[in-house]
């Protein structure tokens, strides 16, 4: 089975975030932004999806509530 390690190293982070904001990946700079500043594994997020985020206007929504995989807006 393998493995997946933590990116621990701050360069790297923002490095991520620098690239996926310069190729114009709005919805993956957010989920790897909520993703590096939680403790859930990706398994949690393979159903998050931009539209968990937003409202029907299209702004983005005040919380949300993630449990192995479920989304949960509020």
């Amino acid at each position: 089975m393998n493995t997946v390690e933590p990116i621990r190293d701050r360069k790297k982070i923002e490095a991520v975030k620098k690239y996926l904001i310069g190729c114009g990946k709005t919805p993956d700079f957010c989920l790897f932004t909520v993703g590096i500043n939680t403790d859930h594994r990706v398994s949690d997020f393979l159903r998050f999806v931009w539209g968990d985020v937003l409202d029907k206007k299209g702004k983005f929504i005040g919380s949300i509530y993630i449990r192995e995989g479920e989304v949960i807006s509020y």
